[in-house]
């Protein structure tokens, strides 16, 4: 019998991966925070690692959805709070991604 593996859904995109390919965020104590070890009780919403999920957090009616709050719960200043968090490891990300293609090209590539 073979046993299927949990997929979890980013909640901008709806793409499905890998627990380790995404970033957990739960709803704790009138906040919403990142789960780094994603151990933290209580409902969580995935996201995935890459800055086209990540420059997509201001759109708090998916965060509500995902995390079944009442709409108006969570608050712009929280997300904007996730936000500083997450966003130096993405961008450090997307900079050693442009920085291994450039190396890995014969000829020399603009990036955007």
């Amino acid at each position: 019998m073979i046993k299927n593996k949990p997929q979890r859904s980013c909640i901008f995109c709806k793409k499905k991966g890998k627990k380790k390919d995404f970033f957990r965020f739960v709803f704790e104590a009138g906040k919403l925070k990142w789960d780094i070890n994603y151990s933290s009780p209580g409902r969580g919403a995935y996201a995935h690692q890459t800055w086209q999920c990540v420059s997509r957090f201001a759109e708090y009616e998916r965060w509500e959805r995902a995390l079944k709050l009442p709409k108006g719960e969570i608050r712009l200043t929280q997300i904007s709070e996730v936000i500083k968090e997450v966003k130096e490891i993405v961008l450090k990300d997307v900079s050693n991604t442009k920085n291994d293609l450039l190396k890995n090209t014969k000829r020399k590539i603009k990036i955007l």
